[in-house]
């Protein structure tokens, strides 16, 4: 009985997808296109609800579990059992394996041609869940990017679209999840044009916008109102204020090129310290424990701790801590926020290296609201004005954004969507473009794929940088050619002459290091006119190679040697040690099918 019912469901489901594929042969390219990109924001928006309120509800366990103890510092060893689960979670479920953060999406847009893995919706989410339901100090919106980026690339499997419409639905999930969960259409539509889409044309905005707007509608209906991020102005910027914001944004730079350099430091010390990479949770658990000790308001995402210091009372952000017998002063109660903003970067960094999952939008907004907070608290007490220290919050939180993500109007329009609406829009607009300009001067590239290597996997706004990136080195490499020792005599050479396909022969020494090139053509030249000698050392003929080839080499210049060089063939080595030959005609080739495949 269960199975006949089991099977008449399977052939009615059966019926509605021919239906829906019957429907969809009627719509032209574009309509098409809007229409996935409504139901690819549906889903994306629902899961990244979903994902938000599954955090509430273990936040709401935990507090339940340390308020049954009773022991008031209990819940500062939780992030560390969440990186445990997560350890584990990845090892049992996930075959050791994460792929994790917003750099990996574009990687995948630009190495795999928008695929993405379908089981990355599912370890993100519950790796997320737990990183910062048990309170690392960490945000969620990495994991919901990586989420909504990999439902819009799998739901484009059974379609068959160009890489560049599966990019365009890859981005519509993704701009529908930050949609959902700030409530902000118009930043999720911004941050998706900024991180993700390199090239769009006006019509696929049209796609991209609607389904923005739907992850928007599952946020109105499903979201409740404790998991949002909302403000109120506490009054409309005055003229005399621009210095101070000018001055605001130079700060967000300076500070969003010392949380790049936070991060940095710390990926090393998780990556090249014995010690620590092998105990990385004991120690970024017990790193997380003592500063959460101190200041519990580095738990979690930190907007509760954001949202408190925008309250008449702002001291309750350092309840149950031992600095709150410290806030008798006001001098003291502003340096502690300095401390805070801080402390910030250096929680979530440890919480991400030492393998939790999740991002650096929530801590950098957190930074953000702090630094804002600090800045305006500071004037004010030195008696230079009387800034108001919402508004100057709010500017923060766009201007560190802007700086650690290179995402300027990503900032404006999300800090813009998030107050209510545009009366602090030329503040924001100030503070984000000066953060951008401090921050892009001496940290050419965003703080996740400052990385070279990573750099030169991804697309930018340099359309020849993504046509390199497609270009693949090594699959050019001809190794394992053959090769001559410079003490051998030209008689081992000989036989050689007439089957060897390429144009030249590498020389090398003893320790294989490449010294010089025999010239095949002219060899046979003169073997033809009887003037090779056998008894003659081959050192003597050889010269000295042009532009050889380093396999580490960026890829711009490796295509300028190969088209400088006035040979057919040439040598690629690893620290002067032979590798192989790379062939001009098919480096070129290559170059061609990589641009085809880019348009």
């Amino acid at each position: 009985m269960h199975r006949s019912k089991y099977t008449y469901l399977l052939i009615k489901l059966k019926r509605y997808r021919k239906y829906i594929l019957e429907f969809t042969t009627r719509l032209d390219r574009q309509q098409f296109l809007v229409l996935l990109g409504i139901v690819i924001g549906l889903i994306s928006g629902l899961v990244s609800i979903l994902l938000k309120s599954f955090v509430h509800i273990i936040n709401g366990l935990i507090l339940d579990v340390y308020s049954f103890f009773n022991f008031k510092f209990l819940i500062v060893f939780f992030p560390m059992l969440g990186l445990a689960i997560v350890y584990y979670i990845i090892k049992y479920f996930f075959n050791g394996k994460l792929k994790k953060g917003v750099v990996n999406v574009l990687i995948d847009i630009a190495q795999r041609n928008s695929f993405i893995e379908r089981s990355r919706i599912f370890s993100n989410f519950f790796t997320s869940a737990v990183t910062v339901g048990f309170g690392g100090s960490c945000g969620l919106e990495a994991p919901i990017v990586v989420i909504g980026s990999s439902i819009g690339s799998n739901g484009t499997k059974k379609f068959k679209l160009s890489h560049k419409e599966r990019t365009l639905m890859l981005a519509s999930g993704a701009a529908a999840g930050i949609a959902a969960v700030f409530n902000a259409p118009i930043a999720g539509v911004v941050f998706a044009l900024e991180i993700l889409l390199t090239n769009v044309n006006n019509s696929d905005l049209i796609a991209l916008i609607l389904a923005s707007v739907a992850g928007v509608l599952c946020s109105y209906i499903f979201l409740s109102e404790d998991l949002m991020l909302n403000f109120q102005l506490q009054q409309s910027y005055g003229v005399y204020e621009i210095f101070y914001y000018v001055l605001l944004g130079v700060f967000c730079g300076l500070i969003s090129l010392y949380y790049t350099q936070v991060n940095h430091q710390v990926e090393k010390q998780f990556a090249s310290n014995n010690f620590i990479k092998n105990n990385k949770i004991l120690v970024g658990g017990f790193g997380l424990a003592i500063l959460c000790f101190f200041f519990p308001t580095l738990l979690g995402e930190g907007y509760t701790g954001i949202m408190k210091l925008t309250t008449i009372n702002p001291e309750i952000i350092f309840n149950n801590s031992f600095v709150s017998n410290l806030l008798e002063y006001d001098w003291v109660f502003i340096l502690l926020i300095g401390a805070l903003m801080v402390l910030k970067m250096v929680a979530a960094t440890i919480t991400i290296h030492a393998g939790g999952n999740g991002g650096n939008f929530a801590p950098s907004l957190f930074v953000g609201a702090h630094a804002g907070y600090f800045f305006s608290a500071m004037i004010n007490f030195m008696g230079f004005g009387a800034l108001p220290k919402v508004n100057f919050m709010l500017a923060g939180m766009a201007g560190v954004l802007s700086g650690v993500m290179f995402a300027p109007l990503t900032g404006i329009f999300l800090i813009a969507e998030i107050s209510g609406g545009y009366g602090q829009i030329v503040p924001l607009m100030i503070v984000s473009a000066f953060s951008f300009f401090i921050a892009k001067k001496y940290q050419p590239f965003p703080m996740e794929t400052s990385n070279k290597s990573i750099q030169n996997k991804i697309f930018t706004s340099d359309k020849e940088q993504n046509i390199l990136t497609k270009f693949e080195l090594d699959a050019l490499i001809q190794k394992n050619i053959y090769h001559i020792n410079e003490d051998e005599l030209i008689e081992t050479l000989i036989p050689k002459l007439y089957v060897i396909t390429v144009g030249i022969i590498p020389v090398v020494n003893k320790h294989q290091y490449v010294i010089g090139i025999l010239n095949v053509l002219e060899l046979q030249k003169l073997h033809l006119e009887n003037k090779l000698y056998p008894e003659h050392a081959v050192k003597e003929l050889m010269i000295y190679p042009d532009n050889l080839i380093g396999i580490n080499e960026n890829k711009k210049d490796i295509l300028d040697k190969i088209v400088r060089s006035n040979n057919n063939h040439l040598i690629v080595v690893d620290k002067r040690k032979l590798v192989g030959i790379i062939s001009k005609n098919e480096a070129f080739n290559a170059y061609r099918n990589a641009l085809l495949k880019l348009s």
